[in-house]
């Protein structure tokens, strides 16, 4: 502004006043550009100094008032109340839904948050990134097993992937992925979608409700230059009427007697609804609806908002490292030492009768799944925990990686015997699968070392179409 009025001053002053326009124009736009930061008020002075007219600072202002909530958070808000309360009844099912099967209720739940979120990046004007459609599929043919393979013993564990593949779909679609792929760090976005976006977003919905009764749904329909009228006026008057009708329909009770007999009868069958009756049930199911419509809404909506994780490097000293993974491995070549030296002796007792197939196969068996698992922990640690992996590193993520192959193995032997002896169950079978699930996914990993590829991605779609597999498949191998 101090730049405008010396350049205005020192034109005046030398009696050129088209070069005294052009500085104008030229103060004006930037002008234009430092006063939209700075807000509306600011903005609309700053013009009238730099010689705009009102009709310009008027349009320009009113893009500077821009509200929190668009139309597309109505229609997000609408669709997951909705999806809310098909939740609610779900877990607490009122009288009209007791003849409802619970897995369709489920499925149309899903199917109404995945159709919410596709409609709230559609009128936000984005494009689903290709990988969202992947995990979209996912959901799709998990929706399916619920409808056709419901399994007791499968329910919980197709509950979790179910959950844990919606969640990272909504990171996914709205392209918020760290390093946009699907990498280590997705378990960070999971864990920061699942337990951090919602809660800091679990009122929104509220404030865009009362965004949208606030502007009356203003435009919302509308047709050329015609509004409807703002809704909140509309409320007020209806308010108002109340004290009014209050005296008026008493008169008219008395004044007809038909009349009469009508307003009784409508006002004894409202008293015969289920609403009026309001019991502990009730209460836990608008609770369950409510909270689901609030987490849902500040997933979706925290997540369109949110900005990608910055990239958190550990930038640990290579030697410490080196130190944690030798110790490790020392461990663990020791365990290898011991356990190789008793197998013979265990071998012999059971064929002499002293030792049972079952109890040699189940001990240690989960120990050494814990310690694959515990494995991969660490192997992410270090991995990603040094800013460079050197020669040394290198080989003793190697070692770290074939000594958890060989405990996937070890467990195989065990998990082998037992199936020989006493034939295939389902957790026998989702054992198995985890273990390849391990085996597959560390190899993926000491492969990385030596050549670059999306390991862990590769991992990842394998465990989700071998679970899948298990899933539909289980009935007919168990």
């Amino acid at each position: 502004m101090e730049e405008k009025n010396d350049c205005m001053n020192e034109q005046k002053k030398e009696g050129m006043e088209e070069s005294g326009q052009e500085c104008v124009e030229e103060c004006g736009k930037a002008c234009e550009k430092e006063c939209v930061e700075k807000g509306v008020q600011e903005y609309g002075e700053a013009c009238e100094d730099a010689g705009l007219d009102e009709e310009k600072i008027q349009k320009e202002e009113k893009k500077v008032r821009s509200r929190r909530f668009e139309k597309a958070e109505w229609y997000l808000a609408g669709i997951l109340l909705v999806a809310g309360w098909l939740y609610g009844n779900l877990l607490f099912p009122s009288s009209l839904w007791r003849k409802c099967e619970d897995e369709v209720v489920f499925v149309v739940f899903h199917l109404l948050c995945v159709g919410a979120g596709l409609v709230y990046i559609s009128k936000k004007k984005q494009k689903a990134t290709r990988q969202s459609w992947l995990y979209l599929g996912f959901i799709l043919i998990s929706l399916v097993w619920f409808l056709w393979f419901p399994n007791r013993e499968m329910y919980f564990s197709m509950l979790l992937f179910l959950f844990a593949m919606c969640v990272y779909w909504v990171v996914a679609l709205f392209g918020k992925q760290s390093g946009n792929q699907l990498d280590e760090r997705a378990v960070g976005d999971w864990l920061n979608a699942v337990f951090v976006v919602p809660f800091v977003n679990f009122f929104q919905n509220f404030l865009c409700v009362g965004d949208m009764w606030m502007y009356g749904l203003k435009g919302f329909w509308k047709t050329g230059e015609k509004k409807t009228k703002h809704w909140g006026e509309t409320a007020f008057g209806v308010l108002l009427s109340v004290p009014v009708l209050m005296i008026v329909i008493p008169l008219l009770m008395e004044a007809d007697q038909s009349f009469q007999d009508a307003v009784i009868g409508i006002w004894e069958w409202f008293l015969t609804m289920d609403f009026f009756y309001v019991d502990i049930q009730t209460w836990f199911r608008w609770f369950v609806v409510l909270f689901v419509w609030c987490y849902v809404f500040g997933l979706f909506y925290g997540t369109m908002r949110a900005k990608k994780r910055a990239e958190v490097a550990l930038g640990l000293p290579a030697r410490m490292l080196e130190g944690f993974l030798a110790m490790i491995v020392l461990v663990y070549l020791l365990f290898y030492v011991v356990k190789f030296a008793g197998i013979g002796e265990s071998l012999g007792k059971i064929e002499q009768g002293e030792l049972w197939v079952s109890t040699y196969a189940r001990d240690g068996f989960f120990e050494l799944c814990w310690i694959g698992a515990i494995n991969f922990c660490v192997f992410v640690f270090a991995r990603w925990g040094s800013s460079q992996v050197d020669r040394h590193m290198r080989w003793l993520l190697c070692a770290l990686g074939a000594e958890t192959v060989a405990f996937v193995g070890l467990a195989f032997s065990k998990m082998h015997l037992y199936v020989m002896t006493y034939g295939w169950t389902f957790k026998r079978l989702y054992a198995s699968w985890f273990m390849l699930l391990l085996l597959v996914t560390f190899g993926l990993l000491v492969g990385q070392l030596w050549k670059k590829y999306h390991a862990v991605r590769v991992a990842v779609l394998f465990g989700c179409v071998t679970f899948l597999m298990v899933a539909f498949g289980h009935p007919y191998v168990c």
